[in-house]
C-alpha cells in the first residue's frame, strides 16, 4: 500500500506554504482595497482552506513524536509573540491583517494534545489556553466583543476541534494496529513498517476531517450565530483530505536550512505583504 502513498512531510509542507501564501495574499489585496475582485478573492480563499488543516496535522504528529516538547513549545510561543507584536504594529498603520493569531491556536492545541498523549491528568492547567479560546468564541457568538483581534486565536474552537480530531484519529489507528498485531501474531513494528499502518492513519485522519467539516457546516445552518468562520468557504478544508490521504509518513527533504525557513516563513511573508501594502497605499 505504501507505494501508493507518494507525499512526504516535505511535500505536504510545500503544499501548506503555497496555499497559505495564496490565502494571505487574497486577504491583503482585498481587505486593504488594493485589488477588490470578489471572484479572485474567493478562489484564493478556497485554495487557502487547505493550509491550516495541514498545519494542524503536522502539529499532532510533531507533539506525539518530538523528544523535546519544551523546545517545540518554545518555537510556537516565540512565533505567537512575534505575530502578536506584528499585528499591533500593523494595526497602528491601519493595515488590515487577520482575525486572530494562528499560533495561539497551535499553542493551545499542542498543550492539550501533550496532556492526553503523556497522560498528565493532574496538570489541568495545560488546558488554560484552550479554555481561553473557547470562552472568546462564545463571547463572539453572543455578540459580546471583549478583545482586539490580536488577542484572539485564528480558527478558534474550530481549530482546536480539528487538532483534537487528528489526535483521536492517530489514537484509534494505533489501537486498531495493536488489535491486528494480537490477532495475527505479527509485531506492531512490523505492521508499522509494512505501510499498512500509515494507510490506516491516513484513512482515520481524513475521516476525522470529514466528520468535523460536516458537523460545523450543519451547525452553521441551524445556528447561524455560531458560524464565526463562514463555513460556506471553510468547508473547502476538505480539499486537504487528498494530500493527507497520500501521505507516506516519510520526512523527505530534511536540510537544516529548510527547517529554519519553514518556521521563519510565516512572519517573513506577512512582513513582505505589509511593506508592499504600505508602498502601494502611499
Amino acid at each position: 500500500m505504501r507505494k501508493n502513498l507518494r507525499l512526504s512531510s516535505f511535500a505536504l509542507h510545500i503544499i501548506a506554504l503555497v496555499t497559505m501564501t495564496l490565502d494571505h495574499l487574497a486577504i491583503f489585496l482585498y481587505d486593504n482595497g488594493i485589488y477588490a475582485n470578489m471572484t479572485f478573492y474567493l478562489a484564493l480563499r478556497i485554495i487557502g482552506r487547505t493550509a491550516f488543516i495541514l498545519y494542524a496535522f503536522f502539529l499532532v504528529h510533531g507533539v506525539i513524536h518530538t523528544k523535546h516538547f519544551g523546545k517545540y513549545l518554545g518555537r510556537l510561543s516565540g512565533l505567537a509573540f512575534i505575530i502578536f507584536i506584528s499585528d499591533i504594529i500593523l494595526s497602528s498603520f491601519s493595515i488590515s491583517t487577520f482575525e486572530g493569531n494562528i499560533f495561539f491556536t497551535l499553542l493551545a492545541g499542542a498543550l492539550a494534545i501533550y496532556y492526553f498523549d503523556r497522560k498528565l491528568y493532574k496538570h489541568v492547567y495545560l488546558f488554560i489556553p484552550a479554555i481561553y479560546i473557547i470562552v472568546i468564541d462564545l463571547l463572539n457568538i453572543f455578540d459580546v466583543g471583549v478583545a482586539q483581534s490580536y488577542f484572539t486565536a485564528m480558527y478558534g474552537t474550530y481549530g482546536l476541534v480539528v487538532i483534537f480530531g487528528f489526535y483521536l484519529a492517530l489514537f484509534l489507528a494505533k489501537k486498531v494496529n495493536i488489535q491486528v498485531s494480537e490477532r495475527s501474531g505479527i509485531t506492531v513494528d512490523t505492521l508499522v513498517n509494512s505501510g499498512e499502518y500509515q494507510f490506516l492513519e491516513n484513512i482515520f485522519s481524513v475521516g476525522s476531517l470529514f466528520i468535523v467539516t460536516v458537523i460545523y457546516f450543519v451547525l452553521s445552518l441551524v445556528w447561524r450565530e455560531s458560524d464565526l468562520l463562514n463555513q460556506s468557504i471553510q468547508s473547502y478544508a476538505l480539499l486537504a483530505g487528498l494530500p493527507i490521504f497520500l501521505y507516506n509518513g516519510k520526512r523527505g527533504y530534511t536540510a537544516k536550512w529548510w527547517k529554519i525557513f519553514s518556521y521563519a516563513y510565516y512572519p517573513a511573508h506577512l512582513l513582505i505583504f505589509a511593506i508592499i501594502t504600505l508602498l502601494i497605499s502611499s
